[in-house]
């Protein structure tokens, strides 16, 4: 956690650190009940390399929705696309930093909304 926050924001942010193209970050949201459509809102700041805040899904873990962390300042981010879920799938949040080189990225108010 860092004491770098959003406008407006809490105590403190997320810091993530990595140097991969794989997620460095992941946690499991949780089982959708029906058929659902979600898109992802966040507060992000690239603190050096970028990185992204991604959403996806159990029945498709490949071809989630997310936003790319590339502002030095903090920014309101939201996802262009729309995530479907159907129902029993599982959703997930995954951060990454970085890429092929390190990279440092603060997130802040996360937001899964669900979009009809």
């Amino acid at each position: 956690m860092k004491i770098d926050v959003q406008p407006d924001g809490g105590k403190s942010s997320l810091f993530v650190f990595g140097s991969c193209i794989v997620q460095h970050a992941a946690w499991r949201i949780g089982q959708v009940s029906q058929d659902s459509r979600f898109i992802l809102r966040s507060w992000a700041k690239r603190f050096f390399g970028g990185g992204d805040v991604g959403l996806g899904s159990s029945q498709s873990p490949v071809s989630g929705i997310g936003v790319n962390v590339g502002d030095s300042t903090w920014s309101h981010c939201e996802s262009q696309d729309i995530l479907y879920c159907p129902v029993d799938s599982t959703l997930w949040l995954n951060i990454t930093a970085g890429g092929f080189v390190a990279g440092a990225t603060l997130v802040d108010n996360v937001q899964t909304v669900k979009v009809k």
